[in-house]
C-alpha cells in the first residue's frame, strides 16, 4: 500500500524545504 508523507529537513527553514516522501510497504519509494 503507498502512502505519502509531508516533511522538511530538520533545519528549521519553515516551508522553504518542506518535501514529500512515498512509500510502498515501509519503505521509501520516492521523494518530491
Amino acid at each position: 500500500m503507498k502512502k505519502v508523507f509531508s516533511t522538511a529537513c530538520p533545519r528549521n527553514c519553515y516551508s522553504t524545504c518542506s518535501f514529500k516522501v512515498w512509500t510502498e510497504n515501509g519503505k521509501v519509494i520516492n521523494i518530491d
